[in-house]
């Protein structure tokens, strides 16, 4: 890699071809009547970088803050977001989604013997409905093993005659 390195600088001085002076030459600015007071100014036309001018290390550390600025208030965000979030949730984040509620007990201007029948009666039609249910889905089970035991169609009355009116 020294090896590369010292070839790629190993760099020799060409002249420009014909009479015109090279940049930079010395007949070139007398030519234009360039003093040795302006060439400075005429290497770096916005200011030395020494002289108080913003260079290119000046703007990176600015850049740089600006950076982590905006990081810093993205996480500030963040973080007020995510906090405020988990308060709000608290135990109905566990919860299932469509579970019902229960009553509230303070509203209720019942005793808990009358709450206690009405819980039992509620859950009782929903048992008798899911009963129902599944009676119903064992018996088309029934009906589709014994049509496909048959060679007839599977599926129950109402997937047939579903698919015969589309």
């Amino acid at each position: 890699m020294c090896a590369c390195c010292g070839h790629a600088t190993n760099i020799k001085w060409t002249p420009g071809g014909g009479e015109k002076p090279l940049p930079y030459s010395k007949r070139y600015r007398d030519s234009l009547n360039i003093k040795e007071e302006d060439l400075p100014s005429w290497h770096f036309p916005d200011g030395h970088p020494r002289s108080g001018s913003s260079g290119s290390a000046a703007s990176a550390v600015v850049g740089v803050v600006v950076l982590l600025g905006m990081a810093a208030i993205l996480w500030s965000i963040y973080r007020k977001h995510r906090q405020r979030n988990a308060a709000a949730a608290g135990a109905a984040a566990y919860a299932m989604p469509g579970a019902p509620a229960g009553p509230v007990m303070h509203d209720v201007k019942a005793s808990e013997a009358e709450v206690k029948e009405a819980r039992e009666a509620r859950l009782k039609r929903f048992e008798e409905a899911a009963a129902a249910e599944a009676e119903r889905r064992q018996k088309e089970t029934y009906a589709d093993v014994m049509a496909a035991a048959m060679g007839k169609p599977v599926g129950s009355v109402r997937q047939r005659a579903r698919q015969a009116a589309t």
